[in-house]
């Protein structure tokens, strides 16, 4: 313990330990808040999908490229994404198309494209997420 005396004799804090210490105090104190508002907004939504094309294809050499956006509309982020299109003319499943998207936080989105040899503009695709991971 020390004594009064050697308190006295201790040289006062400079400007630069007192910023040091405000800076951290903030730091700490940002951390706190931010754990109880976590904290008070209640457990994640799990990974939620949504899928969009604009409905359109790009074609060059001979080849149709149809993009998708995927969006993780959830909080918690998922992993290996499993993203499925097919392409029907005339009511028959004429081709198919597989991507992976190795993660998905919350709210983000990632853009995707898939590859025809048939013209996609002649049919429907559906493009729809068909598993996914929490890792």
């Amino acid at each position: 313990m020390t004594s009064r005396r050697q308190r006295r004799n201790r040289p006062a804090r400079s400007t630069a330990e007192w910023v040091s210490f405000a800076v951290a105090s903030v730091i700490v104190l940002a951390l706190v808040g931010l754990l109880m508002v976590r904290w008070v907004d209640g457990p994640l939504d799990p990974p939620a999908f949504e899928v969009l094309t604009d409905g359109g294809a790009r074609t060059d050499r001979g080849q149709h490229f149809v993009v998708a956006k995927v969006e993780n509309t959830g909080d918690e982020t998922a992993e290996n994404v499993e993203v499925v299109a097919e392409l029907t003319l005339d009511g028959e499943l004429v081709e198919e198309g597989q991507q992976m998207i190795d993660f998905l936080s919350g709210g983000e989105v990632e853009e995707i494209t898939f590859v025809f040899v048939e013209d996609p503009r002649r049919g429907h695709v559906d493009v729809r997420v068909v598993s996914y991971g929490v890792p």
